[in-house]
């Protein structure tokens, strides 16, 4: 019998965050290294109406100088073993006159985190951008500390257009220095092979 080769992890899809699935994902999110890669000081609480909107408002920032203030487009990262999204993906800022977007994606499933779905979901993501929603430009503003993501974006061809020194506040009261990346829709349609998936 052929050796089937292992594929990675079950294929992530997106589909907009109900309320079940915010509180859902509020519950998971606790673990302190997400904490502090989010930049929050403490965990929110999901039975709290005005903590559920506290927690929609934070991954619903955008802040970088020409996104503008409209409304996000909040859509749960699902797989096919759990019932409740395992993260989430954030486009806000919307800048129509650009066509852009700022992107913000976390895994906040602590069993799920750090399986290999980053990279699938963040794909997923883009895709779903520059389709659904037209847009010409995503952005991505990511702490200089945070190296994982900084490598993943570059792998999956997001560019530093900017480095922001001391732009984003930390619980501690610190000014952390962001870089702001960028993947344009022309860029990443030249990355797609004929088989759909990114190189």
């Amino acid at each position: 019998m052929p050796h089937r080769r292992n594929r990675g992890p079950e294929a992530p899809t997106l589909a907009p965050l109900d309320d079940v699935g915010l509180r859902q994902l509020i519950r998971q999110a606790t673990d302190p290294a997400l904490l502090e890669s989010m930049c929050w000081s403490r965990p929110f609480d999901a039975d709290d109406p005005a903590q559920v909107a506290a927690f929609v408002e934070a991954i619903s920032l955008h802040v970088l100088p020409e996104s503008k203030p409209t409304s996000p487009v909040l859509l749960g990262i699902h797989v096919p073993s759990r019932p409740w999204p395992i993260g989430y993906v954030a486009f806000k800022g919307g800048n129509p006159a650009l066509g852009s977007y700022e992107i913000g994606v976390a895994m906040v499933d602590p069993v799920q985190r750090s399986r290999g779905y980053g990279r699938p979901a963040i794909t997923a993501a883009v895709d779903y951008a520059f389709g659904r929603l037209a847009a010409q430009r995503l952005w991505a503003a990511v702490l200089t500390t945070n190296r994982p993501s900084i490598n993943l974006g570059r792998r999956l061809g997001f560019r530093v257009r900017e480095r922001l020194p001391a732009s984003w506040p930390m619980p501690s009261g610190s000014l952390a220095d962001m870089l702001w990346l960028e993947q344009t829709h022309t860029d990443w349609s030249a990355r797609r092979t004929p088989s759909g998936t990114s190189r």
